[in-house]
């Protein structure tokens, strides 16, 4: 959040409790198989812990599953934070697997911003360390 002070000086106010997420779920139906939505979501913190980051992953995916009572795996969750330190989000992330040539995978509805991805989670892990590295893309998986 940005205020001036008095004399017209911009000041940035960070809230210091508070951290970027970046998840990584599933959902165990043939709808769905072979793809993963990778998200981001707040974790509400001044040091997190493992255990307090899938909580708030958990807490964002079932904003998005519970209504429609569809069972999800949580399989990757980790701050999104780059090696410089500064943030990203799920774009930063869906970009660097685009560049690599994983399109978004929607199912049921044309959404050319579909956040469902037909990759692994090694795949997926990556992606996200290519970001925290600075990488457009990724490296090839020893496979």
């Amino acid at each position: 959040m940005r205020k001036k002070n008095e004399s017209g000086q911009s000041l940035e106010i960070h809230d210091t409790f508070s951290y970027g997420l970046i998840y990584v779920y599933s959902i165990p139906n043939k709808s769905h198989k072979g793809r993963l939505k990778i998200g981001s979501a707040t974790v509400q913190s001044a040091n997190p812990t493992q255990k307090e980051i899938d909580a708030a992953a958990h807490n964002r995916i079932q904003q998005q599953t519970l209504t429609a009572d569809i069972p999800y795996q949580l399989e990757h969750a980790e701050l999104a934070i780059t090696g410089d330190g500064e943030f990203f989000r799920d774009h930063d992330v869906h970009n660097v697997l685009e560049r690599s040539g994983y399109s978004r995978k929607a199912e049921n509805v044309k959404n050319a911003h579909s956040e469902w991805f037909e990759v692994n989670l090694e795949l997926a892990k990556n992606a996200v360390q290519a970001v925290k590295e600075g990488r457009q893309g990724q490296r090839p998986l020893n496979c």
